[in-house]
């Protein structure tokens, strides 16, 4: 096309329609040069990142990796490293990459090319308080650790987190999700039957709440932002009671339309008034202290004037402190017997407390085997069958110490 114009132009050089056309023509090739150079790029860097499940301490965390290795088509497989590790033996070995043979970290782990998932599995814009998420911490060789969301600082765009382990607070600069896929395929197995039961009543106020809420995040921005993190229940009981989208409440509509973010403050804070000061703390210490020691003084003042009904007050507290002094003696003659109740009380309580930790070891067993049946023929049925062999061992465990518990206490009746 673009040398038809040409040609063309070179029989009529001063055509301003065929020289528009010939520019918009190049501007048009350029624009399709630079689309298929952006998309080989991403096909190139899909193949160099992905994301790979990691199983640790019966759990399966999703983790981003980089393949070292081309994919392989006949053996299926690919060698790749963590990007954050999270144990030392994940650690990649600096001078394996460079070249040179050293056997001080891992050389890469390898996995069937079915397990490679795309970065977008690990892509979250927005945190919520509580979370947890992987973190870099400086202290232990770049291994990265598991930590909860404290707060988001808006001015520098950084995350306070406290890590777990340590009970640390920092401040970073980029979060990774914690993604389990075990603990989300219990969780899903477990509201399945409560979900199915309620899906008939709950189809009509589930429409409403989200018609709701569709409107109003076409309306305001700032609805969807938190709206989005609720169940929609506070949406269903306003649209029960008449509420008209998009007004306050109150009788005049004089109620607020956006919401008020909320934000998490220290112990010591105080709305309105800031922060309590150390001299102020020492005020109120002082004064409890104060209060207290008028109330001893109180109690250790003696009683001057004594009438003849606090004389036979004081006569009837001296026999009853006599006939308690009895019933003591009485109680000591056979220890050995009311030691021996207690004994026997304090084991059967044990013993409840163990039947009711079997009762949930049980139903724990129950849905591990149900995962590995769901899950036969895939990776994951080799994690599961750990699981359940875990399980097992901790049943049996259980069910030797009721086994002799219940002995003790046949024994202690006898």
């Amino acid at each position: 096309m673009i040398n038809e114009v040409q040609e063309l132009l070179a029989i009529e050089p001063n055509d301003a329609s065929l020289q528009q056309l010939l520019e918009q023509l190049d501007v048009t090739l350029n624009e399709q040069q630079q689309q298929q150079q952006q998309q080989q790029e991403e096909e190139k860097r899909n193949l160099e990142s992905c994301v790979i499940p990691f199983s640790m301490d019966n759990h399966c965390y999703l983790l981003p990796a980089i393949i070292i290795d081309n994919i392989n088509n006949d053996s299926n497989e690919s060698t790749v490293f963590i990007a954050t590790p999270i144990t030392r033996a994940t650690i990649p070995c600096s001078e394996f990459l460079s070249g040179r043979s050293c056997g001080c970290a891992t050389h890469g782990i390898t996995i069937p090319n079915n397990d490679l998932l795309p970065m977008e599995v690990l892509s979250q814009e927005n945190y919520h308080l509580d979370q947890k998420v992987w973190v870099k911490n400086n202290n232990s060789d770049g291994i990265y650790v598991m930590a909860t969301v404290e707060d988001h600082l808006e001015t520098t765009g950084e995350w306070r987190v406290q890590i777990i382990s340590t009970r640390q607070i920092k401040t970073v600069q980029t979060l990774l999700p914690v993604i389990d896929l075990l603990d989300d395929m219990h969780n899903d197995s477990s509201n399945d039957a409560d979900d199915i039961s309620d899906q008939n009543q709950d189809d009509d106020d589930d429409q409403i709440a989200i018609d709701i809420m569709e409107q109003k995040r076409q309306n305001h921005d700032q609805w969807a932002g938190w709206q989005q993190h609720t169940t929609g229940f506070g949406a269903k009981m306003l649209a029960k009671m008449g509420y008209v989208t998009g007004q306050g409440l109150g009788r005049e509509s004089q109620g607020l339309v956006n919401p008020i973010e909320a934000t998490k403050r220290r112990g010591g804070d105080r709305l309105g008034l800031g922060t309590r000061t150390a001299s102020e703390k020492k005020k109120t210490i002082n004064k409890k202290k104060s209060k207290k020691q008028q109330k001893q003084r109180q109690l250790q003042k003696p009683q001057v004037n004594q009438d003849i009904f606090s004389v036979m007050n004081k006569m009837l507290a001296n026999n009853n402190s006599s006939s308690v002094e009895n019933k003591q003696q009485q109680e000591k003659v056979q220890p050995g017997v009311s030691n021996k109740k207690e004994d026997t009380k304090s084991r059967q309580r044990d013993l409840a407390n163990l039947h009711s930790r079997l009762a949930s070891t049980q139903a724990e067993l129950a849905r591990a085997m149900d995962s590995v049946r769901r899950n036969k023929g895939t990776s994951m049925e080799s994690q599961f069958k750990d699981q359940v062999k875990s399980i097992e061992r901790k049943l049996d465990q259980l069910k030797s110490q009721a086994a002799t518990l219940e002995r003790n206490i046949n024994r202690n009746c006898v």
